[in-house]
C-alpha cells in the first residue's frame, strides 16, 4: 500500500517537473522534493500515514518556495528542504515516554546501546549511538529514552518550556538540545552541545 502511494507520489512530481520545465525552468522545486524523499527512503521510518506526510511535505516546501518568489528569493536548497522534512517529521514522532522508536529498514530499532547503564543522560559522547542514519528525525539517548532532537532550538528559536538538558512541547513530547547537523562524510549526527545554526 505504501508503495503504491509513494509511486504516485513520485510519478506526480515528475509531471510537475515537466511542467516547472516549461514555465520556470530555472526552478529546480520538483527535483529538490524528489531528492529528499528518496534520500530519506520514501518516509520509511515515519509513522501514521506516508503518503500524507509525504504530500504535507511538498505543500509545504511549495508554499514556501511562492513565498520566496514573491521575495524574488530563490527556492529552497536542498538541504534546506531537508530540515523542512526534520521539522515536519518531529511532529510525527510519538513523545519520548512513548513506544520508543519505529524500527529502521534494517528492522532494527535506532539507539539502542547508546545510554549509560545507570540511567543518567548521556549527553557527552553521543555520536558514538543513540541514532539513525536517514531516519527523518535527528535522536539521541537521555535517561534510557530515545529522545528526538529540538528541530528549533537548532535554528535558534526554541520557545518551549525548558526541561532538563532540553524542551517540553505540553503535550509529553521531551526534544533534546543538541545538534542535528548530518555529517555525511563521517555518517552520523553532530549531537554537540550547541545548536547547528552558527556552528555548521
Amino acid at each position: 500500500m505504501h508503495l503504491q502511494g509513494l509511486v504516485e507520489i513520485l510519478e506526480a512530481i515528475l509531471n510537475l517537473a515537466d511542467v516547472y520545465a516549461d514555465i520556470w525552468p530555472l526552478d529546480d522545486s520538483p527535483r529538490v522534493l524528489m531528492r529528499v524523499i528518496l534520500h530519506y527512503n520514501g518516509g520509511a521510518s515515519i509513522g501514521g500515514d506516508k503518503s500524507k506526510f509525504m504530500l504535507d511535505f511538498c505543500d509545504t516546501v511549495l508554499r514556501e518556495n511562492a513565498s520566496r518568489a514573491i521575495e524574488k528569493e530563490t527556492p529552497l536548497s536542498f538541504r534546506e528542504a531537508k530540515e523542512r522534512w526534520m521539522e515536519l517529521a518531529e511532529r510525527c514522532q510519538p513523545p519520548s515516554g512513548g513506544q520508543g522508536p519505529a524500527a529502521n529498514s534494517n528492522g532494527n530499532r535506532p539507539g539502542a546501546g547508546g545510554a549509560r547503564r545507570d540511567g543518567t543522560s548521556n549527553l557527552t559522547g553521543l555520536n558514538r549511538g543513540g541514532t539513525a542514519a536517514r531516519s527523518g528525525v535527528c535522536k539521541t539517548i537521555i535517561n534510557g529514552q530515545s529522545t528526538p532532537v529540538c528541530f528549533h532550538f537548532n535554528r535558534g528559536a526554541c520557545r518551549r518550556t525548558a526541561k532538563g538538558a532540553g524542551c517540553d512541547d505540553g503535550r509529553n513530547g521531551i526534544y533534546a538540545h543538541v545538534c542535528n547537523y548530518w555529517d555525511g562524510p563521517n555518517n552520523k549526527f553532530c549531537l554537540a552541545q550547541h545548536a547547528r545554526m552558527g556552528n555548521h
